[in-house]
């Protein structure tokens, strides 16, 4: 029943709206003004890491040096919800990690690779802190996913310590979109439709950008020496097989990597701990988190 809910808020109120011509300011008013009302779910506290505005999700047992990096979603231009504070501080406090949540520079203002710099200074930062690799994983939801494992490939890639692990909840992996979900769920998707996809593609990507640039499209890179890799997705969402096929590349190069698509889940289903789909996740997600220890 909260599913189906759910599925029939979100056709009315975020499957129309997310298009090209999209008021890109007043949506981010409005998505800052509902945050307000959830004055329980404040950070915290908020401090810059590598610069940017970050929120900070201490439990109340300290967190200690253990900690999760978490990069929101939003399609590359909008800044995190509610859902995600609520989301940061149900791991702080199941865990006992600290949850650091960067505000990573967004598009169109910043387009690509605005976004992937800042996460990957914002590591680096966590590290001059004083924080081991070893302590430190990596997660993000949607565009956030997408930024998470860009910053594992990068890391790698430029010779610094493994993080402990990686979490992507519906994360897009392939700028190409050409996988069957955007077929069999292009009318079944609850919140996003093919226009949602060109407006994220419009505001984000350069002009002459090449989306089988890895830092764009991680599918298309190389996974060798990542971390533990965990990912989740819907049934009925228009990135499902982005997961699938980004664990099955994941395995392929040797990473330990599994994903679990939900049935008659839609997109970033784990964020939303009203269903007990999520709450399951979450649960999955925080036993995860804990074998770092």
């Amino acid at each position: 029943m909260k599913a189906a809910l759910v599925t029939r808020l979100a056709r009315v109120l975020v499957r129309p709206r997310f298009k090209p011509g999209l008021n890109i300011e007043r949506t981010r008013r409005l998505i800052q003004s509902v945050s307000k009302l959830r004055p329980s779910l404040k950070p915290s506290h908020s401090d810059r890491l590598a610069g940017l505005p970050a929120k900070w999700f201490v439990p109340e047992q300290g967190g200690g040096k253990r900690l999760l990096l978490y990069l929101h979603g939003g399609g590359f231009f909008l800044p995190d919800l509610y859902i995600h504070s609520q989301f940061c501080w149900h791991i702080a406090r199941r865990t006992g990690l600290t949850v650091v949540m960067p505000d990573y520079r967004l598009a169109p203002e910043y387009p690509f690779p605005a976004a992937v710099d800042d996460c990957l200074t914002a590591y680096q930062e966590l590290r001059a802190l004083g924080h081991e690799a070893k302590d430190i994983s990596i997660g993000g939801d949607s565009a956030g996913g997408n930024l998470a494992l860009v910053t594992l490939q990068r890391i790698r890639d430029n010779g610094l310590p493994r993080p402990a692990m990686g979490i992507c909840l519906s994360p897009l992996v392939d700028f190409h979109f050409h996988t069957p979900a955007f077929k069999e769920n292009a009318e079944c998707d609850p919140a996003f439709t093919l226009e949602a996809i060109d407006l994220v593609k419009g505001l984000y990507l350069p002009v002459h950008a090449d989306i089988n640039d890895p830092q764009l499209s991680p599918l298309r890179g190389d996974f060798t020496g990542l971390p533990p890799l965990r990912f989740f997705a819907g049934e009925t969402e228009l990135l499902r097989d982005d997961s699938v096929l980004a664990a099955a590349r994941a395995r392929d190069h040797g990473v330990d990597a599994l994903v679990k698509v939900e049935r008659n889940m839609a997109h970033v289903y784990p964020l939303l701990n009203f269903l007990p789909e999520a709450r399951q996740a979450q649960e999955e997600i925080v036993d995860f988190l804990l074998q770092q220890g």
